[in-house]
């Protein structure tokens, strides 16, 4: 039940951290463009070097775009960025292929900044595996070339017939 295993970034190696004092702030939410924003750096430590994370996420008609906006005050490592998904997943140059029970998504980023990742995470406790069944799988983002200042947008999405 780490944080590194939500859908949350790794700043500079640091988790998201434990606590009522580690939260998200400035949240901010527009039903007519349904957007959803905030700052994640007070939910980190300061070991993160974090000055602004802001995580964007804006539900469109067919679509989920995910953004995040942020300053560090220094680079220590580089950052990574987890989803995690469930059932069969394919990693594409650039795309992450998810299939639920016949539903066809995919999780898009940019290829030219991140390495792709998939981990399989076995979820022996029952309470788990109840909801997700035997399994679930976290996609890790690693930037390339981290910068203090910097800017990701994931799109996720259902997979167009001709594209599949």
């Amino acid at each position: 039940m780490r944080s590194n295993y939500h859908n949350l970034p790794t700043v500079n190696g640091q988790e998201q951290q434990f606590g009522k004092k580690y939260k998200a702030t400035k949240i901010q939410v527009n039903e007519k463009k349904k957007i959803v924003s905030m700052d994640l750096a007070k939910a980190y430590s300061e070991k993160s070097e974090i000055i602004t994370w802001k995580r964007t996420y804006q539900l469109k008609k067919d679509k989920l775009v995910v953004k995040d906006d942020y300053k560090l005050n220094k680079v220590l490592a580089h950052n990574q960025i987890h989803f995690m998904l469930w059932q069969n997943v394919e990693l594409k140059e650039g795309r992450a292929l998810i299939n639920v029970k016949e539903k066809k998504m995919e999780l898009l980023y940019d290829k030219n900044q991140f390495s792709a990742h998939v981990d399989t995470i076995p979820l022996p406790d029952v309470r788990l595996s109840k909801v997700w069944k035997n399994e679930i799988y976290r996609l890790t983002l690693t930037d390339k070339k981290s910068k203090r200042k910097g800017h990701y947008k994931y799109i996720i999405c259902k997979i167009k017939q001709d594209e599949k």
